[in-house]
């Protein structure tokens, strides 16, 4: 599912319900070839601001789709970050 929405230039979500569920999504993510960023309480704020800057990022040709990063994440991001509009989030509880 990521990987189909990452390469039509969609920026996507996976939420986590705890710390060690997001760093198994991502790692399995990673691992299946998908772009990831990680985005919970155990990155420093500086890694978690580089995060969403990446996360936000337009692409470098514009109006050309670009494979995104998904932003694998716990609540965290829900309650602290102000992102753009995301085409799809996934809710994943482990």
């Amino acid at each position: 599912m990521v990987d189909g929405e990452q390469a039509r230039g969609r920026r996507v979500m996976v939420f986590c319900n705890t710390l060690d569920s997001c760093r198994a999504a991502e790692h399995s993510l990673r691992e299946a070839g998908a772009a990831t960023l990680c985005y919970h309480g155990d990155i420093p704020l500086d890694g978690r601001r580089a995060a969403i800057a990446a996360f936000t990022a337009e692409p470098a040709a514009p109006g050309a789709p670009a494979p995104r990063p998904a932003l694998v994440c716990t609540d965290l991001a829900a309650r602290c970050a102000r992102l753009p509009l995301i085409s799809h989030c996934y809710p994943i509880q482990a």
